[in-house]
């Protein structure tokens, strides 16, 4: 550990301690010490049905199963640290649903997907000092619905829309053990099982494409997302809910067998800020972000010959936090040339 630079310094038990003058800081010999393991396993199945017209029925499954041993350990004359944040987690993806396109120009494909994961710590297994922190929590389960559905039209051959829904539903469960200080005795929770948070999301999206002629293709894409994420506070704490709008824009033009030029325009555009006064006078003051980013995206590229290849690329950044009273602002400009050699 290093604290400060150019101070006198000297070797501890291969740790360099540096104290600037004048400083009362007490410095003892410490030995740390820190392992960690790995293992997971994962297993994927899938299933694929074609019989009927037109339209092809999947079911799709992915399981994991690991498990991850760490400690570390601080060891001073005077005080001791020791952590064993260990943890073995489970997890099944399962995904089923079907692609149809009755039509020439028309296809449409949905899906429903169910998620969870349950992680179980083993951290600091007796908790050392007895009911202290992060032995608190022993569980953590995680549980997510999805349903999506697409539609997908192309009119001619040169315009292709995609319009789509999707909902998705997460819960967040935990158990904890009871967290108390021994002198004097002192119960902070009694431990035992909660619903940590709730979280739902509504995202409506729509997409073009356009390929006006062979050298010109031209996209677009615009989402809307409502999201809510609530948690048992007694009233304190209220839903943290918003919107977040996003669009990209994008082209690209040929003008040769060697040379295209790319642009790509992105947006987004996020409310989350609400008024909590209402709530309880004692209350955090006003919580959420409020912001818009823009970021604009060209790059030239030419083929020199078949072994060489050259790109440059230029982009502009803008970001404004009104809720922070533009503190996280900035505006940022890019620009950078790549060359690209193939050996023959």
């Amino acid at each position: 550990m290093n604290f400060g630079n150019g101070f006198g310094s000297g070797n501890l038990n291969g740790i360099a301690y540096t104290r600037p003058p004048g400083s009362n800081l007490a410095i003892s010999p410490a030995t740390l010490a820190s392992e960690y393991d790995q293992n997971s396993i994962s297993e994927t199945a899938g299933l694929r049905y074609t019989k009927i017209p037109f339209t092809a029925l999947f079911a799709d499954a992915r399981l994991k199963q690991e498990t991850i041993g760490q400690s570390n350990s601080e060891i001073q004359p005077a005080a001791s640290y020791l952590e064993n944040p260990s943890f073995t987690s489970q997890s099944a993806d399962f995904r089923a649903g079907f692609n149809t396109a009755p039509w020439q120009h028309v296809s449409l494909n949905a899906h429903y997907r169910h998620y969870e994961n349950d992680s179980r710590y083993k951290t600091n297994e007796v908790p050392q000092p007895p009911g202290g922190y992060p032995g608190l929590i022993s569980r953590r389960e995680l549980l997510t619905d999805e349903i999506e559905a697409k539609l997908i039209l192309q009119p001619c051959t040169w315009l292709k829309t995609t319009l789509s829904y999707q909902i998705v539903s997460t819960e967040y469960k935990q158990d904890t053990r009871p967290a108390f200080d021994t002198a004097p005795p002192t119960i902070y929770s009694p431990g035992g099982y909660i619903l940590a948070g709730e979280y739902d999301s509504h995202i409506y999206s729509l997409g073009a494409t356009f390929t006006p002629q062979r050298r010109l293709s031209l996209s677009s894409t615009f989402s809307y997302q409502d999201t809510r994420t609530a948690t048992p506070s007694a009233g304190l704490i209220p839903p943290y809910k918003g919107n977040v709008y996003s669009a990209l824009l994008s082209g690209a033009y040929i003008f040769n067998g060697a040379t295209d030029l790319s642009v790509n325009y992105s947006f987004s555009l996020a409310d989350y800020s609400h008024d909590n006064s209402s709530v309880n006078v004692n209350s955090p003051p006003p919580l959420g972000i409020h912001y818009q980013q823009h970021a604009v995206q060209l790059a030239l590229s030419r083929r020199i010959n078949k072994n060489l290849t050259t790109r440059l690329h230029y982009g502009y950044y803008y970001y404004d936090e009104p809720s922070l009273v533009g503190a996280n602002n900035y505006e940022a400009h890019s620009i950078f040339m790549t060359l690209t050699y193939l050996l023959p």
